[in-house]
């Protein structure tokens, strides 16, 4: 479950239609959904992450031979995070739009502006935090699922887990 920060940013840009040709991007609904995360995994206390508005999409491009290229997304997202112990909730526009790169080595990179809401896990790093960024940021996403944050510029992040407290 150590891997949770990873799955959180990715759920949608890895949701990869088929490729029937490789003439233009492929264009499908990406739907965050729901996510009951336990305690100690992000936050010390468990956390529900719902997604009342929740219109993203995701252009996946390819090259000639049908490969995945890169992944764009974006759309319009809400996400409302509740403190399941104490009730108090945390709810904000994570619209993003981001790019995500497939390493050849199994690793991705999402290089991201706008919105994000971003759920670290243990081995993740920074390890068990949730975090609101505004501005620009990129993540890396090794093969085996690890979360970095590689950089961010923008408003002053905001410790989600603290807020709801």
């Amino acid at each position: 479950m150590h891997k949770l920060g990873a799955v959180l940013v990715l759920a949608a840009a890895l949701a990869l239609p088929v490729a029937a040709s490789a003439d233009k991007p492929i264009k499908s609904p990406s739907p965050f959904g729901t996510v009951d995360i336990p305690a100690g995994v992000v936050c010390p206390f468990e956390m529900l992450w719902e997604s009342p508005v929740d219109k993203n999409f995701q252009s996946v491009h390819l090259d000639k031979a049908g490969n995945v290229r890169w992944i764009w997304g974006g759309g319009n997202n809400v996400a409302r995070i509740t403190n399941e112990a104490n009730g108090k909730v945390y709810e904000t526009n994570t619209t993003g739009p981001g790019r995500t790169t497939l390493g050849d080595d199994g690793s991705l990179t999402i290089d991201g502006t706008g919105h994000w809401l971003v759920g670290y896990g243990p081995g993740d790093s920074p390890p068990s935090s949730m975090v609101f960024y505004s501005g620009h940021i990129v993540l890396h996403v090794a093969a085996d699922g690890t979360l970095s944050l590689v950089s961010y510029v923008g408003t002053a992040p905001v410790d989600v887990c603290a807020a709801l407290a």
